[in-house]
This record gives C-alpha cells, structure tokens and sequence, in this order.
C-alpha cells in the first residue's frame, strides 16, 4: 500500500502517476476501524474494482475527536501504525495521511475536495450521512453532492451500522474500552480490541513484569483492574491496569520485544 502525506498531495499542480487511472475514495478518522467503517471500505473497494480505479483511505495522523473534544477525551482505539496496517490487510491501494493543524482547518470543504478531485482524479467516494469537512464542517452532505454532480464524480452516503439499537461509533467503543466490556467491543470492531506497544518505553519490574506509564499510551485503557491479554501468536498473559500504570506480566521464558496486546 502507497502511503501519501497531505503535503505531497496538496503540492502538486497536476495528476501524480500513482492515480493515472482515477481513484475511489472514503475520508475520515476511521478510529478502530469497527464494522460501521468497513460497509464504507466495501464500498471503495468495489467501486475500484468495477471501474478499474486505485483504491483509498484519506485520514488522519490523530482522530479529529482526540484534537476538538480534548478535555473529555477518552483516547484513541488504535494508533496510526495499526490502523494503516488494517487498510493494508483489508486491500486499499494507498492511504493519505493528514495532520490536522490550524492552516489545514482554515480550509473550505470545496477546496479540499477540488484536490482530490484533480490530482488523485478521484472518480468516486462515499461517506457516512452525517459526513462534513473544511472550515467549521460546513460542507456537508447536500453541498458536496452538487459538487461531485458539477465535477463528475459520484458521491454516495449510506446509513449508519446498528449494534443492539445503537449507532456504531468510535466514541461507543471508547466507552466500553474504558469499561472493560470487550465482548461489546470485538463484535462492533470485528476483531479484538488491541493496545500498541511497539514504541511505549517501559520499565523492568522483575524478570517477567514490564510497567508502562498510562500517560505515556494514547490510546484507550480499561478501568483498573487484572485483565487476561494476549501477544502476538497467541500466547497469554496478564494486565493490570493501576491508577497511573499498566503492568504486563509475561508468560516465563517470554523473550520477544511485545508489539501489540488483545483482549
């Protein structure tokens, strides 16, 4: 999968070879990604397949509600690193990486889209019915379907994902992170609730026991308590969540580098 930051893309004052044949597209934080996100990624990928078009993922280097909501923000559900390697897993031909500053939100919704539209040739997209962009959100459903219509491309926007009569979110499944419901959480993500690890520091406590501060880990942590994990390739082990640290007890003679742990 080819990997584009928003600088690279917003720079360029034509095509890019890459999107020669035009793409197909989805544009959001896509925290998780959960079950709500993959009706849409369908859709791309489809899209891109019946039209012979390159298929993609616009994001974002940060979840939007961890930059706009910051004072009661739970955290993340996946980090940047995992989340591209879903795209990837799931078939997506590039992803665009955006980081949202204070320029980039000065920016009309039309200008943004006008930048898809002429250098990633975007052909199609499609989004969730509450879906807006640019300056204050004000572009929203009914202004970008007139202008897809004015610059042939097919916007579509599909209904939400229902889970036990509620709306799947990401802001949900943060709730039930936090929680320590991860049944809940599996079944509106479609796979287990994963914490990254690859670049936390941590500290030795003993032979078998890595402590990790919470402060220090971005993404949603479970209520205090002793939760069962797993490592990669399925070995178990456990998790205890205390007021400011998390402390990973490995299984003995455990001596690979711990990149993720599930729930």
């Amino acid at each position: 999968m080819q990997t584009f930051t928003w600088n690279v893309i917003s720079s360029q004052s034509s095509t890019i070879p890459f999107f020669q044949k035009g793409s197909a597209l989805t544009i959001g934080s896509f925290d998780g990604p959960h079950i709500g996100h993959s009706v849409l990624f369908d859709k791309v990928l489809d899209a891109a397949k019946q039209h012979g078009l390159v298929a993609g993922v616009v994001t974002f280097v940060k979840p939007l509600p961890g930059i706009k909501y910051a004072g009661n923000y739970l955290g993340d559900i996946s980090t940047l690193r995992l989340r591209l390697a879903e795209y990837e897993k799931r078939g997506f031909d590039f992803a665009i990486v955006i980081d949202f500053t204070k320029e980039f939100s000065r920016m009309e919704g039309t200008d943004f889209l006008s930048v898809l539209a002429k250098v990633c040739k975007m052909k199609y997209i499609v989004e969730g019915q509450d879906f807006n962009c640019g300056k204050d959100g004000l572009c929203v459903k009914e202004r970008i379907l007139t202008f897809a219509q004015a610059n042939r491309f097919v916007a579509e926007f599909i209904p939400s994902v229902m889970y036990n009569d509620h709306r799947v979110s990401s802001s949900l499944i943060r709730m039930n992170v936090e929680s320590g419901d991860f049944k809940t959480v599996s079944q509106m993500l479609g796979r287990p609730y994963s914490i990254d690890l690859a670049d936390a520091e941590y500290t030795k406590n003993g032979a078998n026991s890595l402590v990790y501060r919470k402060n220090q880990i971005n993404q949603v942590v479970p209520t205090k308590g002793v939760y069962s994990v797993k490592l990669e390739d399925d070995v178990e082990a456990k998790l205890e969540v205390n007021a400011e640290s998390i402390i990973l007890e490995l299984p003995q003679g455990f001596v690979n580098e711990v990149q993720t742990i599930s729930f």
